[in-house]
């Protein structure tokens, strides 16, 4: 006879049931996957060390393996103490220009943007990712700059 209705859906495969057994070696590749996101973590201060306004041209670089990525969105963290007067500005390069700028309000730990520049917002392997700090707040300590890529 004709086999039923063959479709399977979540509801039909009982949780735990797919093993790695069941899938060979190099079976779920990135390439099947699609684009994956990923977070790069720039230290730029220390939890103890005041955030001072400067700029870092080649404060790091793109890792080889994201060649191509795009940026999405960044964010910068302060992991020490808040500014009690002023925001944190800090400007993030990439490709030549600015790609985005985030501010953290006074009394805040964080702030984030996902409105990327489009000329500047694709990496390159060893290519350079500057981080500028035009205005520190006062008495802000801690710094790092998140970029979430995809690719």
């Amino acid at each position: 006879g004709k086999l039923a209705n063959l479709s399977v859906t979540a509801a039909k495969i009982a949780n735990g049931t797919i093993t790695a057994t069941q899938l060979a070696d190099d079976a779920v590749t990135e390439a099947k996957l699609g684009a994956i996101k990923r977070t790069v973590i720039i230290p730029i201060a220390g939890d103890d060390d005041d955030i001072i306004v400067k700029n870092y041209p080649r404060k790091s670089a793109w890792p080889a393996m994201l060649d191509t990525h795009t940026i999405l969105s960044v964010a910068a963290v302060i992991s020490g103490a808040v500014s009690s007067s002023g925001v944190v500005t800090v400007a993030v390069s990439n490709a030549g220009g600015v790609a985005a700028t985030v501010s953290i309000p006074q009394g805040d730990y964080s702030a984030s943007t996902s409105t990327i520049v489009t000329a500047y917002k694709t990496a390159a392997a060893f290519a350079p990712i500057g981080i500028n700090v035009t205005a520190a707040g006062t008495g802000a300590k801690g710094l790092s700059v998140y970029l979430e890529v995809l690719g």
